[in-house]
């Protein structure tokens, strides 16, 4: 599953990257329907959610967010969200301050 949603997340950070930019935010104007797809497939199968350098703001994309049913939504962005209430734990700091902070161990002791 950790493939696929990387994949899923490459995918669409390229459509988005593909988006006009007009002061520095994304204009959606489409997404590729499979991509929309395969995101809310793996988002509403996903237990956790971890959200990072995100307004929320920016649609579709933003509401991806609706389809998670897991049971853990971490959000990190540096300023509040219309999201924050949802989450279980909400980080307001600068994306890589906080990620670079993380130490991630191999499952199975890699």
């Amino acid at each position: 599953v950790a493939a696929f949603v990387e994949l899923q997340v490459d995918a669409l950070g390229a459509a988005l990257a593909g988006g006009q930019r007009d002061g520095g935010k994304a204009h959606i104007v489409g997404l590729d329907e499979d991509v929309l797809t395969g995101s809310v497939k793996a988002i509403s199968r996903a237990d956790l959610m971890i959200v990072a350098g995100t307004s929320l703001t920016v649609y579709p994309a933003a509401g991806l967010l609706h389809y998670f049913q897991g049971n853990h939504l971490v959000l990190i962005n540096r300023d509040a969200t219309p999201m924050d209430s949802m989450a279980d734990l909400v980080i307001h700091d600068k994306v890589g301050d906080v990620l670079g902070a993380v130490h991630i161990e191999p499952l199975g002791g890699e």
